[in-house]
């Protein structure tokens, strides 16, 4: 194998290897209960951030229950998604040598930049507007 393929396939392995080490620690931290930090849109303007309860729902998964899952942050299935799908494109490029294997897609970047937003937006008029708080935690502050 030339070096170059050698290089990218050790690159492709080390990102594989802090996922898991990330993963690691949310069931240390799912394990041990200890307490996480609070979001800063959550904590000083009542709203839900896209990523809001995304931790609750890793938790949830973590027990099976992707209802629950569902109910805390449906946007973390489609940030699973699209992590797989990368990780997938990134290892085969690395296999085959190819030099844009780390290449993030420009349609994938500005797809989630969008799909971000509407989720930020949609989630809060829910709340505010109609007192539709899937999470529980700020419903009552809109009332």
């Amino acid at each position: 194998m030339e070096d170059g393929r050698k290089n990218l396939i050790r690159q492709f392995f080390l990102m594989n290897a802090g996922a898991v080490a990330v993963a690691a620690v949310f069931v240390l931290i799912a394990f041990l209960n200890l307490p996480i930090f609070d979001c800063v849109c959550y904590r000083f303007f009542h709203l839900y951030c896209p990523l809001c309860g995304g931790t609750r729902a890793i938790f949830a998964l973590l027990e099976l229950d992707v209802l629950g899952a569902l109910r805390y942050n449906s946007f973390i299935f489609y940030l699973a998604f699209a992590a797989i799908a990368y990780d997938v494109k990134v290892g085969v490029c690395a296999f085959r040598g190819r030099d844009d294997a780390f290449a993030m897609p420009n349609w994938l970047i500005w797809l989630t930049a969008v799909l971000f937003a509407l989720f930020f937006v949609g989630r809060n008029i829910l709340m505010i507007a109609w007192e539709i708080d899937p999470i529980g935690d700020l419903v009552g502050y809109w009332r």
